[in-house]
C-alpha cells in the first residue's frame, strides 16, 4: 500500500509499505477514506523525533471496513466507520479502568495499528471501529476525535445555558468548543492572535472576538 512516511524533520515521502494484516480473530482491516491533519501531526513532521522516522502517523480518520476476523460482530465488510486511535496495552492499571489515554505504552501500541491514518489501510481491535450513520460523511467523521475532546471538556466544566465562557485560542479545538458552547446557550468570548481564525469564530457565532 502507499503511505506518507516521515523521512526527516519537516519532510515526508509517499512510498510503498507492507499492507497490514489482521493478527487476531477480533480485529478489523479498514481502508482509510479521510485523514485529518492536526497540530500534533504537524509537530511530529517538524520536530526532531528519531523514534518516528520512517513511521506512519495520523490519528483522525474514517474509512470503510475491508476485512474482519471471525470473532467480529459489530461491523461487517463495506461498513463505513470512524476509527478510534487511542489504544493502550490493555494490561496496565490505566487500561484496566478504561483510561487508556494514560497508558505508559500508548504511543508504542497505537502507532503499530490504529494510529496510522496516513496509510491506505489500518487494522485494530473491533472495539475501535464504530459504524457511521448514513447522514454522517467521512469528512465529518474524521473530526469526531476533535469534537470528542471539546465535548469532554464541556462535560467536565458543567457548562449550562446563560453561562459566560472565555475560550483562549481559535484553532480546531477552540472553534469546536465555541460551537458546542453556543449550542448550550452560552455567551462566548474567544481570543487568538490570527485575524482569519477570529473571523471564522465570528461566523460560527462568537459573541465577542479579541486579538491578543
Amino acid at each position: 500500500m502507499k503511505a506518507a512516511v516521515k523521512t526527516a524533520n519537516g519532510r515526508f515521502e509517499i512510498t510503498e509499505v507492507e499492507r497490514p494484516v489482521i493478527p487476531d480473530a477480533g480485529w478489523v482491516l479498514a481502508r482509510v477514506r479521510v485523514a485529518g491533519i492536526c497540530g500534533t501531526d504537524l509537530r511530529h513532521w517538524n520536530k526532531h523525533e528519531p523514534e518516528l522516522e520512517h513511521h506512519i502517523v495520523g490519528h483522525e480518520l474514517a474509512g470503510e471496513v475491508v476485512e474482519i476476523g471471525p470473532g467480529v460482530t459489530n461491523v461487517a465488510p463495506g461498513d463505513r466507520v470512524v476509527i478510534e486511535s487511542v489504544m493502550g496495552d490493555g494490561e496496565c492499571e490505566w487500561c484496566r479502568v478504561q483510561q487508556y489515554n494514560l497508558c505508559p505504552n500508548l504511543y508504542e501500541v497505537r502507532t503499530k495499528c490504529v494510529s496510522r491514518a496516513y496509510g491506505e489501510f489500518v487494522t485494530g481491535p473491533a472495539s475501535k471501529f464504530y459504524k457511521l450513520p448514513g447522514h454522517v460523511s467521512f469528512e465529518e467523521a474524521a473530526l469526531i476525535d476533535t469534537f470528542s475532546v471539546c465535548l469532554h471538556a464541556q462535560h467536565m466544566s458543567g457548562l449550562s445555558i446563560n453561562n459566560k465562557v472565555a475560550i483562549i485560542g481559535a484553532g480546531p479545538i477552540g472553534l469546536g468548543q465555541l460551537m458546542l458552547a453556543k449550542a448550550s446557550g452560552a455567551d462566548v468570548l474567544i481570543t487568538d492572535v490570527v485575524d482569519s481564525a477570529l473571523a471564522l469564530a465570528k461566523e460560527l457565532g462568537a459573541d465577542m472576538i479579541l486579538n491578543t
